[in-house]
């Protein structure tokens, strides 16, 4: 072929992602969170790690778990580079923090899907209770109170949709 092709760096894992040795040619295309982390954990901690960040937008417990997420990342890259240097002493008491936080992450996803849950059960209640309300309204002629109630409506439907989309 004629046209030269960009570098491509061929890493450690079949994929070809992975860490690679510096490179005269400049740094690799790409570089992944899960290429830093690499292969040392697999199952759990991959799903753990690869979960989207919803709640990071959040406030209160959904910025707390974005920081359990932030540190049980930060405690695996600290254990592979333990495990690396052959500091075992160190690995096992990261690994042990590890499962620690694993545990009160899961613990406050279910509290939070609860407590969603709870909410969406309080919205869809609320958005019948409403929709009764337009028709009465708009049956007795006062339309301007039936856009009005119809508005709120409309906004604890949204507000239900959201909440929908976070527990998929």
């Amino acid at each position: 072929g004629g046209q030269p092709q960009p570098y491509r760096p061929q890493g450690a894992y079949p994929g070809g992602g992975g860490a690679v040795a510096s490179d005269p040619r400049g740094p690799p295309l790409r570089i992944t969170e899960a290429d830093e982390v690499g292969a040392a954990d697999k199952g759990v901690w991959a799903r753990v790690l690869a979960r989207p960040k919803k709640e990071a937008s959040e406030g209160g417990a959904g910025g707390e778990m974005a920081a359990m997420r932030k540190e049980l990342r930060q405690i695996n890259r600290q254990k592979a580079k333990a495990i690396d240097e052959e500091d075992f002493q160190k690995a096992k008491q990261l690994q042990q923090r590890q499962k620690e936080l694993a545990a009160k992450l899961k613990t406050a996803e279910l509290q939070a899907q609860d407590k969603a849950a709870s909410r969406l059960a309080n919205l869809k209640e609320d958005v019948r209770h409403l929709e009764a309300m337009v028709r009465e309204a708009s049956e007795q002629g006062d339309l301007d109170r039936a856009v009005e109630i119809r508005q709120k409506r409309d906004k604890l439907k949204a507000e239900m949709r959201k909440l929908e989309w976070q527990q998929s």
